[in-house]
């Protein structure tokens, strides 16, 4: 089957000028992720040009800012924990530029959920203090414990660690329906249980 074909649109940006997106790379419920021809080091997220009315309409009015929260939330992520987020270089309303994540080799990295079971115990001990932080400093981004938000980026044969590329939701307004989570105890309960949910589906 044939991937998805290559996009022409042109953006403005402060860093990097006029940056023509490409090939989509991947995506999300609402976003996708494109290579920029002229900085193949980095790659842009806009809204999915193929989304129906309804998700379109979620994108541009309810979550028109997810592109400068994702910025904020990066700018105020622990030290012991940001190597571990793909770092947001530029974020407009309309889209976020961030850095391009690929192994050494030059590979794409691919999502923990592309991998599959995963066996390396230092993989699990990064994403074991990844958790750990997030809750010392009540961070409750709860979509990061996520097969498809968290990719292995393979830097040696045993060394594998976790890249975080989507943490743009934070606490309760990620679920605004779940009213339990106006509590405190009770978003340390959700992240407890996304963090063993991940373990038992992807740990080897």
């Amino acid at each position: 089957m044939p991937g998805p074909r290559p996009i022409l649109m042109l953006l403005e940006t402060s860093t990097f000028g006029s940056i023509r997106l490409h090939r989509r790379i991947g995506h999300g419920t609402l976003r996708a992720c494109y290579t920029i021809r002229e900085h193949p080091g980095v790659c842009a997220k806009i809204v999915r040009p193929d989304l129906g009315l309804l998700r379109r309409l979620q994108a541009l009015v309810i979550r028109r800012r997810t592109n400068l929260v994702e910025a904020r939330t990066y700018r105020r992520l622990p030290p012991e924990i940001k190597p571990y987020f793909n770092p947001v270089l530029e974020a407009e309303p309309q889209f976020v530029v961030t850095r391009m994540p690929l192994n050494p080799d030059g590979t794409p990295a691919r999502s923990v959920h592309a991998h599959g079971r995963i066996t390396s115990d230092g993989f699990w001990k990064h994403v074991k203090q990844i958790h750990r932080s997030l809750a010392h400093h009540r961070l409750w981004l709860f979509d990061v414990l996520n097969g498809r938000n968290m990719l292995v980026m393979e830097r040696t044969p045993g060394d594998w660690r976790p890249l975080i590329v989507d943490y743009k939701r934070i606490g309760w307004k990620a679920f605004p329906w779940q009213v339990n989570l106006l509590l405190e105890s009770e978003r340390r309960r959700k992240l407890d249980r996304r963090y063993r949910t991940f373990l038992r589906r992807y740990r080897g």
